[in-house]
């Protein structure tokens, strides 16, 4: 059992303002435009028409996706954890805003960010830079995340329901996600973490559809895994 540091900064990088707000303005946007895409059956069949006839993991997802839609969707409320990410393109004009991804399962590293501003400030403090430490912006991800968690847990209308955090074999990124797990605990929502194979062997579909995981009612799934053809198998 070992445990590795996330790489981070020494030093935070400068943004420019008009960057950093435009890159804030659009993310509601583009979060609109990923749950739109994401109910739109038609447009997901045109675009991935191609795609399913050489990917197999692709097309084994699109047909449970369509066979989910044949037996009608139980629930009413999604709730999605997108992360946009940015690069900076500087040319002869400036610098611009180019984005690289946008990650809509396992969006990570909202938990250690929280941890890097303090890092930054006392970085800057130490070098004797105490107005540029001031000058960093509040950034605590971990507990926005944890705000939607627990608005989806709310909406779902049961007090002893769970949050399942479904999680990697291999748990590299633990600390990530303790930070939001704590955030709900502290709000008295529960949290359970369990593995595919776990949902397999001990999961059931109870009145309603609604999910059980070990006997207890899951009321929101959180997916840290799932993201990449080898987290999948037959089961």
């Amino acid at each position: 059992q070992v445990v590795n540091f996330a790489p981070f900064t020494l030093l935070p990088s400068p943004v420019p303002r008009a960057l950093f707000q435009q890159a804030y303005a659009v993310q509601q946007d583009f979060n609109l435009l990923v749950d739109a895409i994401s109910q739109n059956k038609e447009f997901l069949e045109q675009t991935l028409a191609s795609t399913i006839k050489v990917d197999d993991f692709t097309a084994r997802l699109f047909r449970i996706h369509t066979q989910v839609l044949e037996e009608g969707l139980a629930q009413s409320v999604f709730l999605g954890i997108n992360r946009s990410d940015y690069m900076f393109d500087c040319g002869p004009g400036g610098a611009a805003l180019r984005q690289g991804e946008i990650n809509t399962i396992a969006a990570s590293f909202g938990g250690l960010t929280s941890h890097t501003l303090p890092v930054h400030q006392r970085v800057l403090k130490v070098l004797g830079k105490s107005k540029e430490a001031s000058q960093l912006l509040p950034n605590d991800p971990s507990k926005g995340l944890a705000l939607g968690i627990a608005k989806a847990w709310e909406l779902y209308g049961s007090p002893s329901a769970v949050v399942m955090f479904l999680v990697e074999e291999v748990q590299r990124n633990i600390f990530d996600q303790r930070c939001v797990e704590n955030e709900l605990w502290n709000r008295n929502i529960r949290v359970i973490r369990r593995r595919f194979r776990d949902v397999f062997a001990r999961g059931s579909l109870g009145e309603g559809r609604r999910l059980y995981m070990d006997g207890q009612e899951v009321a929101v799934v959180y997916y840290r895994e799932g993201y990449v053809p080898k987290n999948y198998d037959q089961q």
